[in-house]
């Protein structure tokens, strides 16, 4: 009640209400009385039915193409609302006011009469996504219907029989009716512009703003927990484990919201419950324990938070050498063969996440002096061996031209490996970029591959929030490949699909928003860098691009990689996965991979990942951005 409560004080809700309302009232003569308005021109009963079919597809039509507009261009659904409504106006006034026997125009303005579909079809879509938490988002959804219903049972009433055929009254109402629901969609446009700019004002990031009080339901889950009101551990687990998923603040300030601390309070709670434990015989005996979901329970806390280690530079809390849990397995997924896969793909993710999370360890040391570190080709060698295990229906399918066994379980398992892959090869400089070795320069390519097959199926709300992360690592390689002449259409071509994933995934996650906007300078101030650059290379052809345009030793001579061939990283990439990869392919092959590359003294990051990363995405209105996990 608490939530209806509160969007009974939201003013958008109403104004959608009433437009819903308003609008459908036109409903009522497209619905029912079309045939006998066409009937009442002249035309015979069989021909006025007939008549109708042009009808019935220009509605079809503009119910498929007012929504495709909205979604193709930005900031235009309330406008495309307000002309739904005034084809509808205007077909009501012709009807209204035009003689009988101007047959042409009267049945011309019975066919645009269903305009209004269109509008109402854009209309559903703006109140989701301008309303903020999923309970009051449904009971809103719920109040549109509402209105709608109510139009429905209105419209048919103003047409009364003793006004037939003109129906004279009934069509001024809809005149009326239809018209104050297109100005009241552009009040509703106004008032959110208005709500923008307080917030902008306010110095508050979209997508921050309130979100937890504008959510009950989710405080109230919080307030559940921290009080102990769910006796049940497991239950409480399984709760806090989703609790991950809501992080609308931004990670770089401290707070009890973000996705480190929710993970932190299931690994500490896990831990007091013993998860990390395998039960002893006695307790297996005493049938009380279900020890798949603890299994599972623990290795998504133990995954999490590897990869969460590796994004925000953060020491991990669980040491393995404390833990003798079981690994999972495929018996502690349930039996149906949907399960079985996913759980399959998931096993594989906690073992990939291993691997991170040792490599995390290892680049968060790597600049203190007396730690000891694994060697560099130890990790890599660790990521080959994961990736040539896969068993072959878990194998990347990205070796043509076109994905034809599409699974965006399987994409998304890869989009941390080649993550990794990139930090690996990285190498913080006094350039703008970070300094790019061809093997982070190939993954972030996958990388995009693998975005433009979720965003041609239109899969990208399946995306993690750290999917933004993976985004925004792999947009520093290509954005460096841009500047190599024979790699850079292919580059542009792939931070164009990074940008566009982006985009869509600012409709979920708000650190998305910053990162898109990073995308936008760190491209500008490239572009505009490597402009004067060209004009005296062309001109003036000195010692150093000439250089840059000679074959040069490889990469894999740079230290640390003269014995590691950085190709086994791949084995799902061949010459028809991307331009970039057949540059880079057919360069190995002709001894002149590193054509045009930067040659970095050293492949590793020496420094907080999150920092130089921060360095490269600078504030935004007053904000700090990392690349963190999630939202």
């Amino acid at each position: 009640m608490e939530q209806v409560g509160e969007l009974a004080l939201d003013m958008k809700f109403w104004l959608v209400f009433a437009i819903a309302f308003l609008c459908m009232i036109a409903n009522g003569p497209i619905s029912t009385f079309v045939p006998i308005i066409i009937n009442g021109f002249g035309f015979s009963t069989l021909n006025s039915l007939l008549l109708t079919m042009p009808a019935g597809a220009y509605g079809g039509t503009v119910q498929l193409v007012m929504p495709y507009l909205a979604y193709k261009f930005k900031n235009c659904r309330t406008w495309i609302v307000f002309g739904a409504q005034l084809g509808t106006t205007l077909a009501a006034l012709l009807l209204w006011l035009l003689p009988r026997s101007a047959k042409a125009g009267l049945l011309f303005a019975a066919y645009i009469l269903p305009s209004v579909g269109g509008g109402y079809a854009v209309l559903m879509g703006l109140q989701i996504a301008n309303t903020a938490g999923y309970t009051k988002r449904s009971i809103a959804s719920s109040g549109l219907y509402i209105g709608y219903c109510l139009g429905n049972f209105v419209g048919p009433l103003v047409f009364r029989k003793e006004d037939a055929p003109e129906y004279a009254a009934g069509f001024v109402i809809v005149v009326i009716t239809s018209l104050a629901a297109g100005v009241l969609g552009l009040v509703y446009r106004f008032v959110c512009v208005w709500h923008n700019k307080k917030r902008d004002n306010a110095g508050v990031m979209e997508g921050f703003d309130h979100a937890y009080e504008d959510d009950l339901t989710d405080m109230k889950a919080r307030t559940i927990f921290y009080e102990d009101e769910e006796s049940d551990g497991l239950t409480a687990l399984m709760a806090v484990s989703l609790f991950y998923w809501w992080a609308p603040r931004s990670p770089s300030t401290v707070h009890r919201h973000s996705s480190w601390w929710w993970t932190s309070v299931l690994i500490r709670h896990a831990q007091q419950m013993n998860l990390h434990r395998e039960p002893t015989s006695a307790q297996v005996l005493s049938g009380t324990l279900n020890l798949s979901l603890r299994r599972r329970i623990w290795w998504t806390a133990f995954a999490r938070e590897r990869l969460t280690a590796l994004c925000q530079s953060k020491p991990a809390i669980i040491d393995p050498d404390d833990c003798n849990i079981q690994e999972l397995s495929l018996s502690d997924f349930p039996s149906d063969p949907r399960y079985r896969r996913k759980g399959e793909i998931f096993i594989q993710w906690v073992r990939l996440c291993m691997v991170i999370g040792r490599i995390a360890k290892t680049l968060s040391r790597s600049a203190m002096p007396t730690t000891s570190c694994l060697p560099p080709d130890h990790h890599r060698q660790e990521l080959v061996n994961w990736v040539n295990s896969l068993p072959l229906h878990l194998q990347l399918p990205i070796g043509s031209a076109r994905t034809q066994n599409f699974d965006r379980d399987v994409h998304q398992l890869y989009l941390p490996y080649l993550t990794t892959i990139i930090v690996l090869h990285l190498k913080r400089s006094a350039n703008t970029l970070p300094e790019a070795l061809p093997p982070a320069i190939l993954a972030a390519s996958c990388i995009a591959r693998i975005m433009r097959d979720i965003l041609s199926r239109g899969n990208t709300r399946f995306l993690m929030a750290i999917s933004c992360w993976y985004c925004g690592t792999a947009f520093i390689p290509l954005l460096q490949a841009c500047r190599i002449p024979h790699l850079a259409k292919d580059a542009n071509d792939c931070l164009d699909i990074l940008e566009r994933a982006v985009e869509e995934l600012q409709l979920m996650w708000g650190s998305a928003n910053v990162i898109r906007e990073g995308f936008k300078r760190l491209r500008t101030a490239s572009n505009e860098a490597t402009r004067p650059a060209r004009s005296q290379t062309s001109s003036i052809p000195d010692e150093t691009s000439t250089r840059l345009m000679e074959p040069s030793p490889t990469h894999t001579e740079c230290q640390g990689m003269k014995d590691f061939g950085w190709m086994a990283l791949f084995p799902f990439v061949t010459q028809q996965t991307g331009g970039i990869a057949e540059s880079l392919l057919m360069g190995k092959q002709n001894g002149t991979a590193s054509r045009g590359f930067l040659s970095p003294d050293n492949f590793l990051f020496h420094d907080n990942i999150a920092t130089q990363f921060e360095d490269l995405f600078e504030p935004f209105v007053d904000y700090r951005l990392d690349f963190m996990v999630p939202g």
